[in-house]
């Protein structure tokens, strides 16, 4: 079976689409969860708990652990990210002393 190259290239675009949406989704499913959690605990701090079985306090607590770990996360990417951008700069303002300091950099004409 022939399948002519529009009709690839057109279902590369539909899939780079629908990957595009999906990871849209999930980035609101994360903010969503990110802002909604604090309003959860808020909501349910006076409870009347009724006893070690309260439904209400494991959710609280498993919002509370769930808050602490994307803390966490969020910390460790922008050191990450900190890390490298500072490398990117260091790396940038060498390169650019090394054009400097050649020869050819400072524009010396090299005679026999």
């Amino acid at each position: 079976m022939i399948v002519s190259r529009s009709i690839l290239d057109s279902h590369k675009h539909h899939m780079q689409t629908l990957e595009r949406a999906i990871a849209f989704v999930l980035l609101l499913c994360f903010v969503a969860i990110t802002f909604l959690a604090p309003l959860l605990l808020l909501a349910h701090a006076d409870h009347d708990c009724v006893g070690t079985d309260c439904h209400v306090c494991v959710e609280t607590n498993s919002v509370k652990s769930l808050m602490k770990q994307i803390g966490r996360a969020v910390v460790h990417v922008l050191c990450a990210g900190a890390i490298l951008l500072t490398f990117a700069i260091l790396a940038r303002l060498s390169v650019a002393k090394l054009y400097i300091a050649t020869p050819y950099g400072c524009k010396v004409r090299l005679n026999n």
